[in-house]
């Protein structure tokens, strides 16, 4: 019983530094979806999204469009979620589900790209 009493103590701590950790380096980060370009039912849905060094045709990801070339608010950041659909030359080509046409950055690069989201779409 005592090594149980151990075991659950260890773990809440190791568990406790794990979430200050994801916190304060901003490992998963959440956004909310504010336009129709990833779907009607999709506007006000919350996404989790995490840092990456890959990404892959079919990711959604979060990107400032503002660093990619086409700030289209007049806002510093402007943010955008959006799914890769191709990748050419380095450069990821994306688009809303519901958009019918890929957005009208020339080169969307890694700088530019914050995370991937992996809950909540």
């Amino acid at each position: 019983m005592q090594k149980l009493k151990h075991f659950f103590f260890i773990f809440s701590i190791l568990f406790l530094i794990l979430c200050l950790v994801i916190v304060n380096f901003h490992i998963l980060t959440s956004y909310i979806i504010g336009s129709e370009s990833m779907g009607v039912d999709m506007i006000g849905k919350r996404v989790i999204c995490m840092k990456s060094i890959n990404y892959n045709i079919g990711d959604i990801v979060v990107y400032d469009s503002c660093k990619a070339g086409w700030c289209w608010c007049n806002s510093s950041e402007c943010l955008v979620i959006h799914r890769i659909v191709d990748i050419q030359d380095g450069c990821y080509i994306t688009k809303g589900d519901a958009n019918p046409v890929t957005d009208p950055v020339i080169c969307l690069n890694k700088n530019a790209i914050k995370c991937k989201v992996i809950w909540g779409v």
